[in-house]
């Protein structure tokens, strides 16, 4: 009987196989373009599909083996004639491809092949009538037909693991080799990991920092401590290297989701990608990829033109999107470009002004950030007519709502007729942030790094009012509010009632283009801190990203700096910066 581990893992091998072999057919359909098929991409999808049909034949999965034993077939007459391969041929093998991800994507579920029957009983006939129809260009070759019964039940390895030469017997190998090996982990059982190390960088910081010994005159509990912090930030180090994904395996799937919007709307796609080796955060890269598929969608349903429009602006037939990943200190930006239309300002500040979003008072003196902001705004469209790729309105608010899931933050920079961007800022890692820690009325407050801009002494800095009970300060030619914690929390109009007679510093942060400057008691300082999920009575409470227990045994509330001049300058309707 098929246990679960063993069904899991054929699962997992053949996804990972038939996503190498969608990443080879659309290689070779766009080698076709050029008329030079690789004949080496051919024998590794023969080899695929091949390896396909005996996993599944071990576990008597015979629809499986069916399926991929047709595209098997016509795939052998290819490989012994190259020029026979064209661009139906590769639908129909992309097709296969997709019915048997389907198949093994259920079978954890459902744990049998048999419902899918009909779908193959419709693809086998297509793939066995090409096959037929070339056997008049190419002798067919015997293939011998696997006997499945008679064979242990294990995973045929796809392609031969790489190998490394080692040296031992003072340096002779003896014809020794040593394989490198992936071991495959419940996604569960590191996450556990992970939380346990970083429950130790608290722990140790918790034991160093105690304030019952930071008196005491201890030389050798120093020396021992500092080896021991060394040790907890190696392994930390290490921690969040296992978190870290490359995004070749997502970037290789919207090549596909390139290739089938470009065939579907009609129009001709040129698609680059740059930056694959960029790591991330693994839970960062899940709840990256509605996003990209969104945004990637807008560009060619919305950003590209039709093919006579773009000729008719002198550009070539074929439009252009660009994904590129790289890093920014620490972040990780991922931009997606075009050479289409651009935003069209016109249309999308007529289209906000028709929902009630701004009003005509207020256009002459929005920026255009603000105005690409909008589409952002749920159910915001500009086109004329809805398709079942984009134009409901529907998507983009997804986006940034994804986005800031994981304290991201998405940027649109646009030309009219010379295309747009899409810069995708992201958290080198969601598990710990650099943070200034803080301290207003007794509580411990962290701000991420990446948003102060400036620290000041309250003490010599002038305050002003306007409006009666709207404090300012004047900071390089301008006028920022001056608002509390308190105040940004209880979202209250003003701090009129506010003296700050106990508070000490201004921190100036900024998003955006738009800054506030936050009063505070106390600076502890700057810290790497283990972010950890907000207490459930507090998880009503809007303005925080999360906690942390910090070195003293307090805990610290992280502040979402964002989310707090977003709310400020929209509920004070300041869309820009007072300058003085």
């Amino acid at each position: 009987m098929l246990g679960e581990n063993e069904l899991s893992d054929l699962v997992l091998d053949s996804q990972e196989i038939l996503d190498k072999a969608e990443g080879i057919l659309i290689q070779l359909e766009k080698s076709l373009a050029e008329s030079a098929v690789d004949a080496d991409k051919v024998n590794s999808l023969f080899r695929y599909f091949h390896t396909l049909k005996g996993n599944a034949g071990f576990f008597n999965f015979n629809v499986i083996v069916n399926l991929a034993h047709s595209a098997e077939s016509l795939l052998e007459i290819v490989r012994n004639d190259n020029s026979l391969l064209d661009q139906k041929m590769i639908q129909l093998f992309m097709e296969a491809r997709d019915a048997l991800y389907e198949i093994f994507s259920n079978l954890n579920e459902k744990k049998t092949d048999t419902m899918f029957k009909d779908k193959a009983d419709i693809l086998i006939p297509r793939l066995f009538y090409i096959k037929e129809n070339l056997k008049a260009e190419a002798s067919e070759p015997k293939i011998e037909q696997p006997r499945f019964g008679i064979f242990k039940r294990k995973i045929i390895l796809t392609d031969p693991v790489p190998t490394a030469k080692v040296e031992a017997n003072n340096g002779n190998t003896n014809g020794l080799t040593a394989v490198k090996k992936d071991i495959r982990i419940e996604t569960e059982k590191l996450d556990y990991l992970l939380d346990m190390i970083g429950e130790l960088v608290i722990a140790e910081s918790l034991v160093t920092q105690n304030p019952d010994i930071k008196e005491l005159d201890l030389p050798n509990f120093s020396i021992q401590s500092s080896y021991l912090r060394k040790v907890v930030r190696n392994l930390q180090e290490v921690s969040l290297q296992l978190r870290m994904i490359t995004l070749e395996g997502l970037f290789n799937k919207m090549e596909r989701l390139v290739r089938d919007l470009a065939q579907k709307t009609g129009k001709k796609v040129a698609f680059q990608v740059s930056g694959k080796e960029t790591e991330i955060d693994k839970n960062a890269l899940e709840i990256l990829t509605d996003p990209l598929v969104h945004i990637i969608r807008n560009c060619i349903d919305h950003g590209l033109e039709t093919i006579p429009e773009r000729l008719a602006k002198g550009k070539p037939e074929s439009g252009h999107i660009k994904i590129e990943a790289m890093h920014s200190g620490n972040e990780v930006w991922i931009i997606i470009s075009d050479d289409g239309a651009g935003l069209d300002r016109d249309r999308i500040l007529t289209k906000a002004k028709s929902r009630g979003l701004i009003k005509e008072s207020e256009e002459e003196n929005l920026r255009d950030e603000k105005i690409w902001d909008f589409i952002f705004q749920p159910g915001f469209s500009t086109s004329e007519k809805v398709t079942d790729i984009s134009g409901r309105g529907v998507g983009l608010d997804i986006v940034r709502r994804n986005i800031a899931k994981i304290n991201g933050d998405i940027e649109i920079k646009t030309k009219k007729n010379q295309g747009a961007s899409f810069v995708l800022k992201l958290p080198l890692t969601i598990a710990i942030i650099e943070g200034m820690v803080v301290t207003y009325n007794g509580v411990f407050y962290i701000i991420p790094t990446i948003d102060v801009k400036e620290t000041l002494n309250l003490m010599e800095s002038r305050i002003d009012y306007i409006d009666q009970d709207k404090k300012v300060i004047r900071f390089r030619d301008q006028l920022i509010p001056v608002v509390s914690v308190e105040r940004l929390l209880n979202h209250d109009s003003s701090d009129k009632n506010s003296s700050y007679e106990k508070s000490l510093y201004i921190i100036i942060v900024e998003y955006k283009n738009n800054s506030l400057a936050i009063v505070f008691d106390g600076i502890i300082g700057n810290q790497s801190v283990v972010i950890k999920p907000i207490p459930d009575y507090l998880k009503g409470t809007k303005g925080f990203s999360g906690c942390t227990i910090l070195g003293s045994g307090n805990i610290g509330m992280i502040l979402d700096i964002r989310f707090f001049i977003n709310n400020y300058y929209k509920e004070n309707k300041e869309s820009e910066p007072a300058h003085g």
